[in-house]
This record gives C-alpha cells, structure tokens and sequence, in this order.
C-alpha cells in the first residue's frame, strides 16, 4: 500500500477501534498476482472497496474492505483484480478518485479500463 485517503465514514474506526484494518480508498503496487490474474507485478493502482457485484452482499468470500475485511491501513493488501484499477496518476491523486465513483457505475467489466490523465481514444 502506499497511499490512503482518510474518510469521514472510518471516524468511529480510529475512535473506538476496530476488528479489521480501517482504509477504503487505497492505493498500491501490485506485488503479486494469483493463478489466472494479467496484472502485472509492479503495476501502480486504486482497489474500490466493495467487491461484490452481480452477487449477494451477505457473501462471505466478498468484501467491503476497510470495514468487513482489512483495508489499506494495512501495509500490504490481498484484493480481487476485479476492483483492482491501473492508475497514471500519482497514486495520492488517484485514491481522491475513490470517493466519486458509485458501485452501480464501476467500470469493473470493461477490460484496460484504468485512471489515466490521457483523453479517451475514439
């Protein structure tokens, strides 16, 4: 992990403490990569929190990291390369990005889709 973005919503968190390791809108490197992943090793990015579309929340292999799961606090961070975006940008500008997107709007079935500062080809 190497950067984080503090929301109001993780307050009661560093407050009253917590089970898991606090951070939804977080930024990395990837360091490894599981059987059947294409991102890189070393590639920067942003992972989104909720990682359960198209499928029951109550799911317990998913997860709302930062909340359910430990989040980007946490030194290094296992999350699924579906919520996984590639980030041109400084990675500290890329996790303000988080806070924009809706779960409805994720682009997580468009394959290349990444935070760029390039203009979109035609």
């Amino acid at each position: 992990m190497r950067a984080n973005t503090l929301c109001s919503s993780e307050r009661g968190q560093f407050q009253h403490g917590s089970v898991v390791t606090p951070g939804h809108e977080a930024a990395g490197v990837a360091a490894a990569a599981g059987a059947g992943t294409s991102t890189a090793l070393g590639t920067p990015g942003v992972f989104y929190l909720m990682d359960f579309w198209g499928t029951c929340r109550s799911c317990a292999a998913r997860a709302d990291y930062g909340f359910s799961r430990d989040g980007g606090y946490a030194p290094y961070e296992v999350v699924r390369e579906s919520v996984f975006f590639p980030a041109e940008l400084p990675l500290d500008l890329a996790t303000l990005l988080l806070d924009v997107w809706a779960p409805g709007a994720m682009p997580s079935a468009v394959p290349g889709w990444s935070i760029s500062t390039r203009a979109p080809s035609p």
